[in-house]
């Protein structure tokens, strides 16, 4: 943000590095809310209150879940089959960047980050207007956007279809499914959660009514602890292939800091943020594209990277034009 940068010259870059054992999204996310009011207080010279912040717990009850989900599963050896064999096969599954772009020729492949977009605000608005007009959340209008996307950028490199099965990876909190919550709680507790949607060419024009679709299943699985579930069939089938190579199956990873009632944070009265990134390694996932939304100052940020062995950076920035051409088109239409 330029006009920040202008007014406060006295630029710094801090780095915090979190790690997955002991700290996931969420509590990163608090934790530089927390650091940014912290340092504005000290040099408001205000009183800091010691007392400690939220509490920190382990993934105990999770695993209890887990445990009764996969007793219920062994029960039924024949569902349980089925279920495991849909889950193999999505390890050999060709994302359609992939189909389209083919495997960039990298020998060292590397994490590309694109520039950070500012999405308009204006125009975020009304997509948020119209995401509660359906009565879907912000997250599913978004995740339908990026569908829409990609279903685009594919069509245009020569992969024409009537329909396309976009299968995408999300990152799903699960204190969710925690009891007795009083305060902030620390610690990791997010799941991947599979979501696979069939998209039709023409998505652009019926697109609230496939938003309206991909909400349901969405919130659905959510609500019956879907995610849990995914992580221990994943790991089943993983234990029965200890030879197993990690490859990209998923047409990409969603990662979303925001919400209409997320606090925003970085526009203190002594410290000023100008940009927030960031950054993670994508060369031994099973997905080579991230993107994320993240609520920084009152707005809205796009962040999008992407691992070199998977996409090239020019087409990598073909498909972000696609989600901003898409956010004005779908803003701009009358339903």
């Amino acid at each position: 943000m330029p006009q920040v940068k202008d007014a406060f010259p006295h630029q710094y870059h801090l780095a915090f590095n979190s790690h997955h054992a002991i700290s996931d999204g969420r509590s990163a996310m608090n934790m530089y809310q927390i650091f940014s009011t912290l340092l504005d207080d000290l040099l408001d010279r205000a009183q800091v209150d010691e007392k400690p912040i939220g509490e920190l717990r382990d993934r105990n009850e999770d695993r209890a879940f887990e445990a009764k989900m996969k007793e219920t599963l062994e029960k039924d050896p024949q569902k349980l089959k089925v279920l495991l064999e849909e889950v193999s096969k999505r390890k050999t599954r060709v994302p359609l960047i992939t189909e389209a772009f083919g495997e960039p020729q990298e020998p060292y492949p590397d994490t590309i980050f694109l520039p950070t977009e500012v999405l308009d605000n204006k125009l975020l608005q009304v997509f948020i207007a119209k995401c509660k007009a359906h009565k879907v959340t912000v997250n599913s209008g978004f995740g339908g956007l990026l569908n829409a996307a990609l279903v685009e950028l594919v069509r245009e490199a020569g992969v024409v279809q009537d329909s396309y099965v976009i299968s995408t990876c999300h990152s799903v909190d699960t204190r969710r499914y925690m009891s007795d919550v009083k305060s902030l709680v620390w610690g990791y507790h997010t799941c991947n959660m599979l979501h696979t949607m069939e998209t039709p060419c023409n998505v652009k024009k019926s697109f609230w009514k496939y938003v309206v679709d991909y909400d349901s299943k969405f919130r659905s699985h959510l609500n019956t602890k879907g995610p849990l579930q995914d992580r221990i069939l994943d790991h089943m089938v993983l234990a029965a292939m200890p030879d197993h190579k990690q490859k990209v199956t998923y047409d990409f990873f969603s990662l979303n800091f925001h919400s209409p009632q997320t606090e925003s944070f970085g526009n203190g009265k002594h410290i000023q943020l100008s940009d927030f990134c960031n950054y993670s390694p994508l060369t031994k996932t099973d997905f080579g594209m991230v993107n994320a939304t993240v609520s920084f100052r009152d707005r809205v940020l796009f962040q999008p990277f992407m691992s070199s062995g998977f996409i090239t950076k020019e087409n990598a920035e073909k498909f972000v034009d696609k989600v901003i051409g898409m956010l004005y088109d779908i803003s701009k239409t009358m339903d």
